[in-house]
Parts: structure tokens; sequence; C-alpha cells
């Protein structure tokens, strides 16, 4: 029998980010049936996948080849979340703040995305992987942050369409 250290004592480190994935909408969806959820301003699931991948790179010595990507992706976290933008500044006339958080979320999903297609999720080498297995499902992952900036471009332009209407 061989020893697989990997299987035998928990899950791959390969499947962390998509763990905190999954766990997202689920936490969310619990939130409506009486289970509290923290709301600490940012996406916790986001923040502790990338800040394990940097624990753990740190522990084994693997260096961040794509820091300037890396440093990219926690900065628009950061100002995702940030509550800079006051609702009196959408129905105003002036869309620059409509322009701005919206094309910060589309950054933030499509820099997810193509972390997890160049099999990088997060742009942490520490969740690189050789396995198949695990490049079909960081391609996958990738498939639903391309569609969730598709989702939010479409969902941008109705904003914007019923903004102006309304403003006319």
């Amino acid at each position: 029998m061989a020893d697989d250290k990997d299987s035998k004592w928990g899950i791959n480190k390969e499947f962390i980010p998509i763990l905190f994935l999954l766990a997202t909408p689920m936490l969310a969806y619990m939130n409506g049936f009486a289970v509290r959820t923290a709301s600490l301003g940012v996406d916790v699931y986001y923040i502790t996948a990338m800040a394990f991948g940097v624990i753990m790179s740190v522990r084994e010595k693997i260096a961040i080849s794509d820091k300037y990507e890396f440093v990219l992706l926690i900065l628009l976290e950061i100002a995702v979340n940030i509550p800079y933008m006051k609702s009196d500044n959408y129905f105003n006339g002036n869309y620059a703040y409509l322009y701005i958080s919206y094309g910060l979320i589309v950054m933030f999903f499509l820099a997810s995305g193509i972390s997890f297609f160049i099999n990088k999720p997060y742009f942490i080498d520490y969740y690189t992987t050789e396995k198949t297995q695990y490049l079909v499902m960081y391609r996958i992952v990738s498939v639903f942050f391309l569609a969730v900036v598709v989702f939010h471009v479409y969902l941008f332009t109705k904003v914007i369409a019923i903004l102006k209407m309304t403003y006319q």
C-alpha cells in the first residue's frame, strides 16, 4: 500500500481555492435562512484563499512569480469593497462613480478568471498543479468567472440605460 500523504490526511492543496468558491454561495444562501454569516466588508472567501496560499508559499519557500498581478488582484478586491460609492452619486446624472465601480468589479473577476485559466489561482504559485483533474476544475472556474464578467457587463448596460431614461 502506497503512502500518499496528500490523500491520506486531507484535501489536496489544489482544491482549497475551489472549496472557498463553493462555500461562498452556500453561505450566502444560508444567510437567508436564519444562519448569520460575518459581514466584514470584504469577500472573506477570496481573501482567505489568498492568505492561506501566501502563508503556505512562505512556509514551503515558494516564491510568488506574478507579484504585480497578485498585488493588483488584492487592490481590486479592496477597491471593490470600499464603501466610497454613495447612492446619491448614482442618481444625479453623473455616472462616473457607476463606471468606476462596475469597472473595478469586472476587472476583479476577469483577473481572477485569468489566474485560474493559467493554472495559478489568485496568481499564487502554491496552488499550481500538474494534475489533469484539477486543471479541468481550474478551467471550469475560469469559465465561471468569465460568465460573471459577461453578466456584470450586461447588467451594467441595463443599469445605464435605465438611469439615462430616468434623467433625460
